[in-house]
């Protein structure tokens, strides 16, 4: 850590939060809003923890899920798995964040890690699984702190301002709320409470003041300044208010904004004369209420650090206190769901080498067929006779595709007509389901739309710049053709900023050639459920593109599952065929299928017929 005066850095704040409003963010990689929904854990440690707390509330306010504030060895020893982790961390070097990192990787969770220092450890980590992870971190450079979080706690609130605005499409703050705390601050020193030494705190939260409470809590407990109590209005209701009874030496601090603001007031009107209290009201709600009331703590700290005569950047650490930092978990320490060798997997461990499945879910383009082939009206004559060797044994077959009408076409002529009737076939990415059977009679605009008119014109409007006779309409997904990865993003960011909210009812996945727009609720893994064998039966799932975004995130996430694509799927628990050379695209495709073989009532695959070193890491 730096060597700096607390009074100095908090002098930077308010060109610490104009240099990250004024300028880019960096995202990478690129993902849109739908990314980050699901059952999430928010973790920092220090004051990191405060910068959780906070994202939080943005993630329940913007409806993303269920999620939780922890510290990492809380994480660490929990055996319970989200969908998705946050890391929060200044300096990306913190041991116990790191430690974090790779228990939720190993874990299968998708990670978003917050910082503001572009080289360093966590970055370096992030980089090793960009298909799993995304770091979020200010273009512009952040000074390092001194001993305390100060304007690395307001950049990082910063980058969540940014995301509330680029990504969700909230309302930027027509004015600077640190600059606005900054003011009030300066105001209200005239009418401060006389603070003594050895005074007692009893800080009181609520709704958006709940970060700023849980700052001046860290601070006052890493600085060693103050006795602290945190709590919000009702719980100190009940019964801690004897405690201010018996010790008068206390002074209570309170923080809020308009949504607590009635209830607060009426709070304090029943606290006894006698008692000192400090109240930091926000006339900003949301995020940048709990931005402005973060920035009065920092600066209020700062009081009181004056009263106490010491400069808390510059802190005596103890021999004894710098041993427990250093403290590392072992393996014993942690609880990694399965077994510490998650953390590690080696392709002998894959669920798709160890599983008994009755079915099979296999993707098109990029599996069954190759990106060069992909307007070839015929599958590989190698394929054809695997799939109908397969289905001719008892495996039950169903194929997952963004195609529409061509897919039927293609397998059709892949698979003999005896078998139709037992082959689904789920078209749009799974939002249409239907037996191959049926396809003599499939009519696309028989199919009832899943978009709302109004979301279809401004997401045609957003891709106004596109050719017309590369954006296809259809009712339940909408394509842009023949577009690279980069212009995919770029479309993809345009299309979130131009729904703003909107952008919950729909989701993006993206294919080696084109975007496909689908409704919130699709997923190529509702053919599964049409399968109607699991979970009596396992189902093994196959297919290419399983990187963040990509059209088969979903199906890789499934275990057992097969991937015969370049990138490396998301899930570490998928089996990376496509990392062998050899063994990419449809050439991996029939080997796989090659390799499956009856046995005991069911398949598996026979790692010996797959020719690869299963030791090494996928």
């Amino acid at each position: 850590m730096a060597n700096r005066s607390y009074f100095e850095e908090i002098r930077e704040l308010e060109n610490t939060w104009d240099a990250i409003e004024s300028d880019d963010i960096i995202i990478s990689p690129q993902v849109t809003a739908d990314f980050f929904a699901g059952k999430a854990y928010c973790i920092g440690a220090g004051g990191s923890l405060v910068l959780a707390k906070l994202w939080q509330l943005v993630f329940d306010s913007n409806r993303l899920g269920i999620a939780k504030t922890m510290s990492p060895y809380e994480f660490n020893q929990t055996k319970t798995v989200p969908d998705i982790v946050f890391l929060f961390s200044a300096s990306g070097k913190s041991h116990d964040i790191i430690q974090a990192f790779k228990s939720a990787i190993a874990k299968d969770c998708k990670v978003v890690v917050f910082t503001v220092t572009k080289n360093s450890a966590l970055m370096r980590l992030v980089k090793t699984v960009n298909n799993q992870a995304v770091v979020i971190y200010p273009k512009t450079t952040v000074r390092k702190d001194g001993f305390l979080a100060v304007n690395s706690v307001i950049a990082i609130a910063g980058l969540i301002a940014h995301l509330q605005y680029t990504i969700f499409g909230h309302e930027k703050s027509i004015g600077s709320p640190v600059s606005m705390a900054i003011h009030d601050h300066q105001k209200s020193r005239v009418s401060f409470p006389e603070i003594r030494k050895d005074m007692i705190f009893q800080i009181i939260t609520s709704e958006w003041g709940e970060p700023a409470g849980n700052d001046l809590e860290t601070r006052l407990a890493e600085s060693g300044i103050g006795s602290c109590f945190l709590t919000d209005p009702r719980n100190f209701a009940h019964g801690r208010f004897i405690w201010l009874e018996e010790n008068n030496d206390s002074l209570m601090i309170l923080f809020g904004t308009p949504s607590s603001e009635r209830f607060i007031k009426r709070f304090i009107r029943v606290l006894p004369g006698s008692l000192p209290v400090y109240y930091v009201s926000s006339s900003l709600d949301g995020l940048y209420g709990a931005i402005y009331c973060l920035t009065r703590s920092i600066l209020f700290f700062s009081e009181l650090a004056k009263v106490k005569g010491i400069d808390p950047g510059k802190p005596v650490v103890p021999d004894w206190g710098r041993k427990l930092h250093s403290l590392r978990l072992g393996k014993n320490d942690l609880s990694v769901q399965g077994n510490h060798e998650q953390l590690n997997p080696s392709k002998k461990n894959y669920p798709a080498l160890r599983s008994n499945f009755a079915g099979a879910v296999v993707d098109i383009d990029g599996t069954l067929l190759d990106g060069k082939d992909r307007m070839s009206l015929s599958i590989n004559s190698n394929l054809r006779k695997e799939l109908n060797r397969l289905l001719r044994e008892g495996l039950l077959l169903a194929f997952a595709t963004g195609r529409g009408k061509s897919a039927l076409r293609l397998l059709e002529g892949a698979i003999l007509e005896e078998f139709w009737d037992q082959v689904l076939v789920g078209l749009y990415n799974g939002t249409y389901i239907l037996k191959l059977s049926e396809a003599i009679d499939f009519d696309k605009s028989k199919i009832p739309s899943a978009f709302k008119e109004g979301l279809v014109s401004r997401i045609k409007k957003v891709c106004d710049f596109v050719l017309e006779d590369k954006v296809d309409v259809g009712p339940t997904q909408i394509t842009v053709e023949g577009i690279n990865k980069r212009q995919c993003d770029c479309l993809a960011q345009k299309i979130s900023r131009g729904l703003g909210q909107g952008i919950r009812f729909i989701r993006m996945v993206y294919s080696d050639h084109s975007l496909d727009i689908l409704p919130d609720w699709a997923s190529k893994l509702r053919v599964i459920v049409e399968m109607d064998i699991y979970p009596d039966k396992d189902i093994i799932c196959i297919g290419d593109q399983g990187q963040l975004g990509g059209n088969d995130e979903e199906l890789l996430s499934w275990k057992p599952s097969v991937s015969v694509g370049k990138f490396r799927p998301v899930s570490n628990a998928c089996l990376w065929l496509g990392r062998e050379g050899k063994l990419r695209g449809t050439a991996g495709t029939i080997a796989l299928l090659k390799a499956i073989t009856p046995v005991n009532g069911g398949f598996a695959i026979d790692r010996g017929a797959l020719g690869i070193d299963l030791d090494l890491k996928g």
